[in-house]
């Protein structure tokens, strides 16, 4: 990717590592790994004849197995995972092998039957490709990636040879061009059907597809894009040159502040909207972003408004139309297996009871029950518990790690379930014993002109009368939401005393679950301290646990290394920083102040803070931590000498700075110096 836009909501979060390796080989690899999913066996399929123990997942039909080749093997799978994986680590979303992991392997599981199912129609309705299909297929693949001398010569390092490419895809191509041919016959989609979904959801393709040809200058404060703007409205200076010298934006300054065409949704909201309402050609601003003060100057703009402006636009034409088609397909598929009985039997246990919990949470209201989830709940706490001698249970650690999270999961929804449930109790019985009796006698219409009233006096009152008004306005709110919640606990035949019983009834529940999750997390813990969900989580339900504590608060550090330690993507990325690194120095700080915390602890803690200053080039605070990590420890190794090295860099920062104007000082003399000539 050439440049980063700083401001477009899919680069809000902090600069992954590898993007531009991903943009290089990334989609080409994505594409690549997917055939590769669908590896064939190494031997000739009358010659193979596994069981079904195995297989991960098997294809039925009224209860009995399908022939092996409707059955996902584990190299499918784990081809199949492999390829997302390597994706969701491209796009630096946060992966862990516990509780990502399992989540993935069964979204994989669940596909590749899918596809097994889409095989097995198109055998049953002679829709299998010819071999010729295949090759041509499998000819135009490598003709397209190997146009690119790099991609060429990457795909020669990785499988030997041309030809061994070709055999590798070659069983990923037959699959998909089954699909395609099935897609095609079940699941045809006309012009109606577009039009049917433009008008639907009209919205939702705007937001996706109007866009704009921007280009900005980001500045760093209000008062200077003002004074930056008028120097551009007035003339004397023309937009390319004003973001050449003025704005931060690095990627994009020397190219005018460019940025190309951009949807309404890729970008801030503050953003979206001064560009999609100024006039063509017409510098506005100051346009705040979570990233500084904008001036922005739309060149064009492409709005679908009507049918005939969608499919004008051929790209977002062919992608409503796309997903018009797998809707219709998928549709299609639940009721072929419906009608055929076709259902699918997991071999792997782990999968097994990820696929029983995800069905029965994602059943519709009309046939989730709590009963179904508590049942389920029994027997997994059964699968993952033993009774101890000391009649005390103990979590079975030599269960599959990957069914232990997913007790983590079923309890945290339980939790969250019974925590809203005291939370509303409590409430009610609250509101019960506050609102004044003369509030809820008055109607809905007259509570809401009365906060009416109370809005516009709160505009121009300041101080203690502002805070009077206020609270005013809140006993009405109050008023009003205590009447709502009487209508429900009627229905419920649910008193204000009731209300209380339920709601520390529910508080002991969510205190039980609590301890529960602690205890099979602690087990996590034990088995996987490298997991950083693991230890996030731990650290949330039970800080105390200060040797936790130090593990989460150095995989935080960690996290940020790559970033701090750059100077550029420190300021440029320094308001979402900052507020992380000041909650990691205080988390670790407060460490070493623990009298609870053993010396090592506070060692390992000051250790990170002085890695962290160093990274950072905050030479007194590394200096300060070194004194403390003296004072905790005088005989640690090179102590000494590593406080002369901070008390070095400190001395050769002051000497730079003081003989290196900034770049705001060297503009001020330069200014000074032309106005004086």
């Amino acid at each position: 990717m050439k440049r980063m836009r700083k401001f477009v909501k899919k680069w809000k979060g902090l600069i992954v590592w590898g993007i531009a390796i991903f943009f290089t080989f990334g989609i080409v690899w994505w594409s690549i790994a997917m055939y590769m999913s669908y590896r064939r066996p190494s031997v000739k399929p009358n010659e193979y004849k596994p069981n079904p123990e195995d297989a991960v997942a098997i294809l039925t039909k009224e209860g009995t197995p399908l022939n092996w080749q409707y059955w996902v093997m584990p190299y499918e799978l784990e081809d199949r995972v492999r390829a997302m994986t390597q994706i969701y680590y491209q796009y630096g979303l946060s992966y862990d092998d516990l509780f990502t992991g399992p989540i993935m392997r069964l979204t994989a599981a669940r596909d590749l039957l899918d596809d097994k199912v889409t095989l097995y129609y198109a055998d049953t309705h002679g829709l299998r490709p010819k071999e010729e299909e295949v090759n041509q297929q499998i000819d135009k693949i490598v003709e397209k990636y190997t146009k690119d001398e790099k991609t060429k010569n990457y795909i020669i390092q990785r499988y030997g040879s041309i030809d061994a490419f070709k055999k590798k895809i070659a069983q990923g191509v037959l699959v998909e061009l089954v699909k395609n041919k099935v897609k095609t016959a079940v699941a045809k989609v006309s012009e109606d059907d577009v039009k049917r979904y433009f008008e639907e959801h009209k919205d939702e393709i705007k937001e996706n597809y109007d866009k704009v040809k921007v280009k900005h200058i980001l500045l760093d404060s209000k008062e200077k894009a003002e004074e930056v703007l008028t120097k551009i409205k007035s003339g004397e200076i023309d937009f390319t040159k004003a973001a050449s010298e003025y704005s931060l934006d690095e990627d994009t300054k020397k190219e005018g502040g460019e940025l190309g065409w951009l949807t309404k949704i890729s970008l801030d909201p503050n953003f979206a909207e001064a560009a999609f309402s100024a006039t063509l050609n017409e510098p506005v601003g100051p346009v705040e972003s979570a990233y500084g003060w904008h001036i922005i100057d739309v060149e064009d703009r492409k709005i679908i408004d009507t049918f005939d402006d969608l499919k004008e636009a051929t790209q977002a034409y062919k992608d409503v139309e796309n997903k018009i088609a797998r809707e219709k397909f998928k549709e299609w598929l639940d009721g072929y297996k419906k009608k055929e009985d076709i259902s699918y039997l997991f071999e792997d246990e782990s999968l097994r009871l990820y696929d029983e919990y995800y069905t029965i949470v994602s059943s519709t209201p009309s046939t989730y029950t709590d009963e179904k989830l508590d049942a389920f709940l029994k027997k997994l706490e059964s699968r993952i518990t033993s009774e101890s001698t000391t009649s005390t249970t103990v979590i079975n650690t030599d269960v599959d790690p990957t069914i232990l999270t997913l007790y983590v999961n079923v309890m945290e929804k339980k939790l969250n379930e019974v925590s809203e449930k005291a939370s509303k109790y409590r409430r009610y019985y609250t509101l019960s014993n506050s609102v004044p009796k003369n509030l809820l006698e008055m109607d809905d219409k007259e509570i809401e002109a009365k906060i009416e009233e109370l809005d516009e006096k709160l505009g121009n009152a300041t101080g203690t009368e502002y805070q009077r008004l206020f609270q005013e306005k809140m006993s009405y709110r109050d008023a009003q939401t205590l009447k709502r919640m009487s209508e429900e606990m009627e229905k419920e035949n649910v008193t204000p005393e009731d209300a209380k019983k339920l709601a520390e009834k529910y508080d002991k529940l969510s205190e039980d679950y609590k301890e529960k999750i602690k205890r099979v997390l602690r087990a996590l813990y034990e088995i996987a301290p490298y997991s950083k969900t693991v230890v996030s989580k731990l650290h949330n339900y039970d800080p105390t646990d200060l040797s936790v504590s130090l593990r989460f608060y150095q995989m935080k550090y960690e996290d940020m290394k790559p970033y701090i330690s750059d100077p550029e993507i420190m300021e440029t990325y320094k308001n979402q920083l900052l507020p992380q690194i000041f909650s990691v120095k205080l988390g670790l700080e407060m460490l070493t102040f623990d009298e609870k915390a053993s010396t090592d602890l506070k060692v390992q803690a000051l250790e990170t803070l002085v890695s962290l200053s160093r990274d950072m080039r905050d030479y007194q605070e590394e200096l300060r931590y070194l004194k403390k990590l003296k004072e905790i420890s005088p005989n640690y190794p090179d102590i000494d000498e590593l406080i002369k090295d901070a008390e070095s860099m400190i001395e050769t920062t002051k000497a730079t700075s003081s003989s290196t104007p900034t770049t705001l000082q060297s503009t001020e003399t330069t200014s000074t110096t032309e106005s004086e000539k």
